[in-house]
């Protein structure tokens, strides 16, 4: 209530009090996976509904955040856009998800339900394209940042994009953060047949940045590489993807494909994903085989949904 904020002007309540309303997302559901991983979902608004990711590891927990009800980007491997587009979540319904998963860990940590509590690193990796909502995700990035408030040091933040390049030069300016990109593909023709976006922002556009980037930042870029069984996980492309990535601002995600009922997509064997990755690793390029976390849940990479009315624009 803004009348028991007594260390501001009466004025000032009540110029707040018809121009704010507080109010937080509500854990509709919550599920526990048998590896710690935490999936939440969120009520933002009648009928609209988001989930949330807590991933805990032996020294840190990693948040993952979704920035929009659905996602239009339509990637063909992943389930948030199958299931279509809402509309983009305000700042505070962004940061309504991490104020109300802190209170709750705590809780669960006391009641003896979870080994880890804190909240060390962010990642906007959830539900939508970050880069499409920018105004809101650049306002939450502030607060999170602030030494006051939150004090997320840059390392410890990461937004990730399916490629949307002016975004990207947006980002760079407004918002001194780590980034990493889903590439999931060496050829552009594939890579759009993967990820529509491709039509608008094609790879070259994406190492123009690339290139761009590494004459001003000595930060790395993370590449994120899903691998599908027979689409993009032959030794060719991983031969492709050290030529493409010649430099040393780069470090890659390879990412197990989660099964997702009703999709055409495998997952490669981990025999392949291992040769893969022996080859980017003699160029000397750091790679990082992502674990698969909450498979029981439903919260693995790709596998958030919500719940929402679909916009029919």
């Amino acid at each position: 209530n803004f009348f028991f904020m007594f260390n501001i002007s009466k004025i000032f309540r009540y110029k707040l009090y018809k121009l704010c309303t507080i109010k937080f997302s509500i854990i509709e559901k919550e599920e526990i996976s048998s590896d710690g991983t935490i999936k939440w979902l969120f009520k933002i608004s009648e009928n609209n509904y988001v989930e949330s990711v807590f991933i805990p590891e032996k020294n840190r927990g990693t948040l993952c955040l979704s920035s929009q009800i659905g996602c239009f980007f339509n990637c063909s491997f992943c389930n948030t856009g199958f299931h279509g587009f809402s509309r983009n979540l305000y700042s505070s319904e962004i940061i309504s998800q991490l104020y109300v998963v802190r209170k709750r860990l705590k809780y669960l940590y006391n009641k003896n339900v979870i080994y880890f509590f804190s909240v060390t690193n962010i990642v906007v990796m959830g539900m939508g394209e970050p880069l499409i909502n920018f105004n809101n995700l650049s306002s939450f990035l502030l607060i999170i940042r602030d030494k006051f408030l939150y004090n997320f040091s840059k390392k410890c933040v990461t937004v990730s994009t399916s490629g949307v390049v002016p975004g990207m030069h947006d980002l760079f300016i407004y918002n001194d953060v780590s980034l990493a990109v889903s590439l999931h593909h060496v050829d552009d023709a594939l890579r759009t047949n993967l990820m529509p976006i491709n039509k608008k922002y094609s790879i070259n556009d994406l190492f123009r940045f690339f290139n761009l980037y590494k004459i001003i930042s000595i930060d790395k870029i993370t590449i994120e590489y899903i691998m599908l069984r027979n689409i993009n996980d032959y030794n060719c492309y991983a031969y492709e993807l050290i030529k493409l990535l010649n430099g040393n601002i780069y470090k890659i995600n390879l990412i197990q494909f989660n099964v997702i009922k009703n999709f055409i997509f495998y997952p490669s064997f981990i025999e392949k994903i291992y040769f893969f990755q022996k080859i980017l690793k003699k160029s000397g390029i750091p790679v990082i085989l992502r674990k698969i976390r909450g498979m029981d849940i439903k919260a693995s990479c790709g596998q958030l949904i919500g719940k929402f009315v679909k916009n029919k624009k």
